[in-house]
C-alpha cells in the first residue's frame, strides 16, 4: 500500500522528536493486525516501518475496537469540519485547524472521532516553540537577523497567539514596533504575514478541492503589495489549480 505524503512526513517528525522503539511484544501486535486487515503496518503507525507510536488513524482503529469501517463521527458535519482541521493542516494554515480541533473536542462523543482529533494535534504542536526560539537566536546576532526573526515572530504571532510563545512573540513584536529603527520593519512583516494567510487559506481550499474558492483567495494574495516576497510561492499555488 502507498504511504499518503502527509502520513510519510508526520513518521519522520515524529521518529525525530520521539525516538520510541517497540517491544517485540509490541511488533508482533502490529503484524498481526497488519495481516488481519490487509494492510502495512505503517498505515496505523507514525513510523515508515510500522510498530511504535500510533498515527492518528492507528488511534482510530484501536478507539473503535480495533475495527475499520466503524462509525467515528456524530454527523456529517463534524466529519467535514475534521476533513478541514487536516487540509489546514497541510497547507500550514495551523490557527485555522486548532480553532477546528478545539471545536470538535467539545463536540465530537464517538470514540473513533475523539481519538482522531487528539492524533492530529500532534501534527503541528511542535512548531511554535522551535519559531520563537530561532527568532530569539537570530534576535541575539543583531541588525542582520531582525528580517528573519520578523518572519519567525509574526508566523507564532498569526498561528498561536494564544498560547505562551504566542504572547511572548506578540511582546516582542511589539517592543519592536517602538523602536524607530525597527518600527517600519515590523509593521511590513505582519503586513507581509497577513497574505500568507490569505495564501495558505487558498491552499487550504484548494485541498478541499474548493478550486473557485481557492482562485479567488490567491489572487487577492498576489495583488498584496506587501505579498512580494510570496510571489514565487502564490504563482505555483495558482498554477496548480484546474484551468477556468
Amino acid at each position: 500500500m502507498t504511504i499518503r505524503p502527509l502520513t510519510c512526513l508526520l513518521a519522520v517528525l515524529a521518529a525525530a522528536v520521539l525516538g520510541v522503539v517497540a517491544s517485540p511484544r509490541e511488533a508482533l501486535a502490529t503484524k498481526e493486525y497488519a495481516k488481519k486487515e490487509a494492510k502495512d503496518c505503517s498505515f496505523c503507525h507514525v513510523s515508515d516501518k510500522g510498530s511504535g507510536p500510533r498515527s492518528a488513524k492507528g488511534r482510530e482503529y484501536e478507539a473503535n475496537g480495533y475495527r475499520f469501517g466503524v462509525k467515528s463521527w456524530s454527523s456529517p458535519a463534524n466529519e467535514k469540519k475534521f476533513l478541514r482541521a487536516t487540509s489546514a493542516i497541510v497547507a500550514q494554515w495551523y490557527s485555522e485547524a486548532a480553532r477546528l480541533l478545539d471545536e470538535l473536542e467539545k463536540e465530537e462523543k464517538l470514540p473513533g472521532g475523539t481519538a482522531l482529533v487528539g492524533g492530529t494535534r500532534e501534527r503541528f504542536r511542535m512548531f511554535k516553540g522551535p519559531w520563537l526560539r530561532s527568532a530569539k537566536k537570530l534576535l541575539a546576532t543583531g541588525d542582520r537577523g531582525v528580517p528573519n526573526a520578523l518572519v519567525f515572530l509574526t508566523k507564532v504571532e498569526s498561528q498561536f497567539a494564544a498560547t505562551t510563545e504566542g504572547k511572548e512573540a506578540i511582546a516582542l513584536l511589539d517592543e519592536m514596533a517602538k523602536d524607530q529603527k525597527t518600527r517600519d520593519a515590523v509593521l511590513d512583516a505582519r503586513a507581509t504575514e497577513k497574505a500568507r494567510l490569505l495564501l495558505v487559506e487558498g491552499r487550504t481550499e484548494f485541498q478541499l478541492g474548493e478550486n473557485a474558492a481557492a482562485r479567488k483567495l490567491l489572487e487577492k494574495a498576489l495583488a498584496d503589495p506587501h505579498a512580494k516576497p510570496l510571489e514565487k510561492d502564490i504563482r505555483e499555488a495558482l498554477a496548480a489549480l484546474p484551468a477556468k
